[in-house]
């Protein structure tokens, strides 16, 4: 039972991150751009755009790639050469999140990957949003703070 966080234990962290819900840290308004768009059309985007982190989907939303805004920068200030498609920007996420998961599990994932936003999908790959570290450790924070007090 201690093991799906059904009863507290002595240890602390495992304790609140089980009191903690993944749902509750996804960014639901993540930026999203269809693959088939010109790259005029996506810098057009960037413009508009407050995120630093891009989803690339399909028309079904199903999740293709992504990239941050540190992948584009050299296109934007001339450094290479721009690319046709945004094909070639995207890269693989260093992990895929499903909803389902367990924020003790996201944590141990972006442990091993070494990043601070991935995807999360639901059914057939769709992309639902991005979800950072820092979000679930600012939960956590937060609760250990309730917690303390």
């Amino acid at each position: 039972m201690a093991d799906q966080g059904k009863i507290f234990t002595d240890k602390h962290d495992r304790n609140i991150l089980f009191a903690l819900h993944s749902e509750d840290f996804i960014d639901y308004n993540s930026q999203t751009i269809n693959e088939n768009i010109s790259l005029t059309e996506m810098f057009e985007l960037f413009k508009k755009s407050n995120k630093n982190v891009f989803a690339v989907i399909d028309d079904k939303r199903i999740l293709r790639g992504m990239f941050s805004i540190d992948d584009i920068r050299p296109y934007l200030f001339g450094d290479h050469d721009i690319p046709k498609n945004i094909t070639q920007i995207m890269k693989a996420p260093a992990a895929i999140i499903h909803k389902g998961d367990k924020p003790l599990e996201i944590l141990q994932i972006f442990d091993d990957t070494g990043v601070w936003n991935l995807p999360v999908v639901g059914e057939e790959n769709r992309f639902i949003g991005f979800i950072s570290k820092s979000s679930i450790l600012m939960g956590y924070r937060q609760l250990l703070k309730e917690y303390s007090e």
